[in-house]
């Protein structure tokens, strides 16, 4: 190259221009460069079936998660209203022990008379008192008839001077 000829000038990162059949070369092999990645397309079936899938799959863990809360709140409420049942039973055990108490102390004997005497009442006379004994047609151990024994006490304690 002599002085007088000027080369042209190219910018960075791109080749001088070829000459003849060497540039049609050079070309094509920087088109080949230059194309786009190929990749693979995906039908709208295959997207469909997954967006199918993400759904169905979403909605039975929502199912299963709403069925996990209500259980364990059902399980929350029935633990409540055992804790109160309990309370209640042990409530219910303290006053029956003291209703026990206290039918044990209205019941008991010396009570009972120490009660008949501040009314008035007392043990009849000996005399007062008649013994009854069953008549001899009668089999031994009783009367044949509750009616009878009973009329016939009622009657016999009515003729021994006796109140009912």
């Amino acid at each position: 190259m002599s002085a007088t000829e000027t080369r042209p000038r190219v910018r960075s990162g791109a080749k001088a221009p070829a000459t003849g059949a060497e540039s049609t070369s050079k070309r094509r092999s920087r088109l080949r460069r230059r194309a786009p990645r190929l990749r693979v397309v995906r039908t709208p079936a295959r997207r469909r079936r997954r967006w199918a899938l993400v759904l169905v799959s979403s909605i039975v863990v929502g199912v299963l998660l709403v069925a996990i809360v209500a259980t364990q709140a059902l399980v929350s409420q029935t633990s409540f209203h055992m804790r109160d049942l309990q309370a209640r039973a042990k409530a219910l055990r303290q006053v029956n022990s003291q209703l026990t108490l206290q039918v044990a102390n209205l019941s008991a004997p010396d009570r009972i008379v120490e009660k008949a005497r501040t009314l008035g009442m007392g043990l009849p006379d000996s005399a007062a008192v008649q013994v009854l004994r069953p008549a001899s047609n009668t089999p031994p151990g009783g009367s044949s008839s509750g009616r009878r024994a009973r009329g016939g006490a009622s009657a016999s304690y009515g003729q021994a001077g006796g109140t009912p």
